[in-house]
């Protein structure tokens, strides 16, 4: 999807949000902004929102010598959802339909994000987990399942640090051997998003094999992401994406891929015909996306 105009808001935010996480300098806050903005004033609006995020986090890097500002809150991400996964983990394997249950859960664990410049509290995530369990996600959540038992292999695109580990839960009630299964990560610090080391923390090793996408953008864009990860992505059976910033990069390529996402802005919320906060499940079949 392309970038629209409110989205430089959201931007604007992100660099300020950023900078004061990487340093308590306010010179470098009002030169990293000064910065992004001269850049963003040439921005081709053509491009996907995260194609700027992209650059925003590299500025803030670069001007502070932060290398990942969000690392702290990476951590307690995870180790919050990690908390919580014992208990979540008897919802799923005591539910009718676990693998049913586990992607209703991994859906709404899409609100782990940091991207958006809003605060997450726990209290945010454990309600979202609650009421994804009695309002599911819209979409066609059977036709998902059905998919991946299918599949021969699958590829699943990671987003966020602490959803990593609903997305845990999502594989293993899938029951597939380790080898069918691959996760991707980013491939370098870009704000809240999954590194090697949250799927390490995590577990996610244990139940597939996890790779690094090779990019440092918010969102998977194919040209910018390791020759090992082309391969993986053009040669699996089932791709299931996470997160918005996948689905802002991939919605409009011509790839058949399974979104499985939270609305969290005016914009998409919009371009999809949905209310902030609706978690999603879509297939994409070429450029139809189907709900």
């Amino acid at each position: 999807m392309k970038t629209h105009l409110e989205c430089f808001q959201c931007f604007a935010n992100q660099v300020l949000v950023a900078s004061r996480l990487a340093s308590k300098d306010e010179k470098l806050h009002k030169l990293a902004i000064q910065k992004v903005m001269a850049k963003l004033a040439e921005l081709d609006t053509d491009l996907p929102p995260p194609a700027a995020g992209a650059f925003i986090y590299k500025t803030v890097r670069e001007i502070s010598g932060n290398f990942d500002p969000y690392a702290d809150i990476k951590r307690e991400s995870n180790e919050f959802a990690m908390s919580l996964y014992n208990d979540l983990k008897q919802q799923v394997e005591s539910s009718q339909n676990p693998l049913k249950t586990a992607v209703i859960l991994a859906a709404a664990g899409n609100i782990i994000d940091f991207g958006t410049g809003r605060t997450i509290h726990k209290k945010d995530t454990l309600d979202a987990l609650e009421d994804a369990l009695k309002n599911p996600p819209e979409g066609n959540i059977d036709r998902l399942c059905s998919a991946m038992k299918s599949a021969e292999n699958i590829l699943v695109l990671g987003d966020n640090a602490g959803e990593i580990v609903l997305d845990r839960l999502m594989i293993e009630a899938l029951g597939r051997d380790k080898a069918d299964i691959i996760y991707a990560v980013r491939g370098g610090p870009i704000i809240n998003d999954a590194l090697l080391e949250d799927a390490q923390y995590v577990g996610m090793e244990n139940i597939a094999r996890v790779v690094s996408n090779g990019s440092e953008s918010p969102g998977v864009f194919l040209d910018d992401c390791s020759g090992e990860f082309k391969k993986i992505f053009k040669n699996a059976d089932v791709i299931v994406s996470k997160g918005q910033g996948n689905f802002e990069a991939l919605s409009d390529t011509d790839h058949d891929i399974n979104f499985i996402l939270r609305a969290k802005c005016p914009v998409v919320s919009r371009y999809l015909n949905v209310p902030e906060g609706t978690n999603l499940v879509i297939e994409k079949k070429g450029m139809e996306l189907i709900m």
